[in-house]
């Protein structure tokens, strides 16, 4: 297992107990980062047992960064998307469970039972590490993940929040702006797709939406909703918006879709302006 930490350039890989820097291409270390090294050094000192002889997580996927198992079994968080002022929320089952951060604290966090997670309460309302905040997590046994997949409201619709999405980028990425819902952010590279695996269970005719914004110059980006092989693309226009802060709900068109298992991808096309937009859902509400 490799865990690596951006300090800029370089960086600092850690790989199988041993720790390596990978320097500039003439073998110095650039002035700006020997401050973000010194960081580094203190994260060590406290987080060592998350990545040395640490093996992976019981995790598929966590929306808000990954999870390394340690040699007694304790399950080290790194929380790489703070919840800004929120639980953070934990996949398992396991009735109960005993934090303990490992950065600076004053507070103590604590635990709480939701019916699809253990909830760590109690956090900084900002991230408390610039590198990676990690939270040690003891369990009574072994750990009990909860896979948690995309379904159809008893209503029929189908909501694809930017934090259920699989994110396939080079540069895209979830964020969290504040308080508000967590979107999908620096999408720089139209060739970045985020995709949402679900199954359809109330077939039938459905109104595509989408909640976006985007701050760049007209005449926007376009993408394309893809729903397998056998259904046509939904090609969507983008205009756009004040800023990416100003977030709007474009009623993207009409698909229909039959029964069973089905990834609904999202694929830019074109984009004029810096970014194809930042996303915080796309929701599929069957027509009446």
């Amino acid at each position: 297992m490799t865990v690596e930490i951006s300090v800029g350039p370089p960086v600092l890989a850690i790989s199988q107990g041993r720790t390596f820097l990978v320097t500039d291409l003439d073998g110095e270390i650039p002035a700006e980062s020997v401050k973000r090294l010194a960081d580094v050094g203190k994260w060590i000192k406290t987080s060592a047992a998350s990545i040395h002889g640490a093996t992976a997580g019981p995790f598929k996927k966590l929306f808000w960064g990954r999870a390394t198992t340690g040699h007694d079994g304790t399950l080290y968080l790194h929380v790489f998307v703070w919840p800004n002022g929120g639980d953070l929320d934990v996949p398992l089952a396991n009735p109960t469970a005993s934090v303990q951060p490992l950065y600076p604290s004053a507070e103590q966090p604590g635990i709480s039972r939701k019916p699809d997670s253990l909830a760590i309460t109690n956090l900084p309302p900002t991230s408390p590490d610039p590198l990676d905040p990690v939270l040690a997590l003891k369990l009574a046994g072994p750990p009990q993940p909860i896979v948690t997949t995309i379904k159809q409201k008893d209503d029929g619709a189908l909501s694809l929040l930017a934090i259920d999405a699989d994110v396939h980028a080079t540069n895209a990425k979830l964020e969290k702006k504040g308080d508000h819902p967590y979107n999908i952010g620096y999408w720089t590279n139209t060739k970045d797709t985020v995709s949402w695996d679900t199954t359809i269970t109330h077939p039938g005719k459905f109104t595509v939406t989408l909640e976006y914004s985007l701050g760049s110059p007209p005449p926007g980006s376009d993408i394309q909703l893809e729903f397998g092989p056998n259904t046509k693309p939904l090609p969507i226009h983008l205009d756009p918006t004040k800023d990416f802060l100003d977030f709007k709900t474009l009623p993207a068109g009409e698909i229909t879709l039959p029964p069973g298992p089905v990834t609904i991808t999202l694929r830019p096309t074109k984009k004029t302006g810096v970014a194809v937009m930042d996303l915080r859902q796309i929701t599929l509400k069957p027509n009446q």
